[in-house]
């Protein structure tokens, strides 16, 4: 089948490059564990001299404080490196759904979109080649639509944003748009998109003077969202 050959060669990864990918996460990880250390030890030694048990003058006093705020900017780069890249090594594989709107975004592909919705088709990886031939040939930019689909399917040419919701999913701000507070909470633990809500707590959010009724509500639209748009490959 196109779609699932396509996405789990997409998303494959062998046992070498895996195994390579881990290998350069544990080497960031210890150095982020070593510059903890260093950071501890720097700080160890301003505390002897402020207690008077360390010997130092105010030339090397400055050197430590500078390297302390040095080797905390360079944690602070390789946390953020781990994050940004967001590696994940489960067994699972899976892929989002991409929306007709999404995919020929730009306005000149709209007959294209409006016809392939009234045909039922919301979604990319449901347009079959039979479904594609039926469009009727009158339809503006319907050569350059296929390009665009084909090159898409070859892994020719495939946006970034297309690629980042394909492994994420939608925002966590449009799913729900209509609670401010929620998405504010998740703003502030550093929660963007849905895939991001695969385990989360929503009755922690009771200490946030949410009732049970409405997370339970919070609950059924993330998992409406996933049965809708989430696929796992096997």
């Amino acid at each position: 089948m196109r779609v699932l050959d396509f996405f789990a060669d997409l998303f494959k990864k062998n046992e070498e490059e895996e195994n390579r990918l881990k290998k350069i996460i544990s080497e960031l990880e210890e150095t982020i564990n070593r510059k903890n250390h260093e950071i501890s030890d720097l700080i160890n030694e301003i505390e002897r001299i402020n207690q008077g048990t360390g010997n130092i003058n105010n030339k090397q006093m400055e050197l430590i404080e500078k390297n302390i705020k040095e080797t905390k900017e360079e944690n602070k780069r390789l946390k953020s490196f781990l994050e940004r890249y967001n590696i994940n090594f489960t067994k699972e594989r899976y892929y989002y759904r991409i929306e007709l709107e999404r995919f020929f975004i730009s306005a000149k592909f709209k007959e294209i979109v409006d016809y392939l919705l009234t045909a039922n088709i919301r979604y990319i990886q449901d347009i079959t080649n039979e479904i594609w031939d039926n469009i009727p040939k009158d339809i503006k930019n319907l050569d350059e639509a296929k390009m665009k689909l084909d090159k898409f399917w070859s892994r020719e040419a495939i946006e970034w944003d297309i690629i980042t919701y394909m492994n994420k999913g939608d925002k966590v701000t449009k799913i729900y748009n209509k609670s401010r507070k929620l998405t504010n909470i998740l703003s502030d633990e550093g929660i963007e998109f849905m895939e991001e809500m695969l385990d989360y707590n929503f009755y922690k959010l009771v200490d946030n003077s949410f009732k049970k009724k409405k997370i339970d509500e919070f609950i059924k639209t993330r998992d409406k969202y996933y049965e809708e748009r989430r696929v796992s490959i096997k």
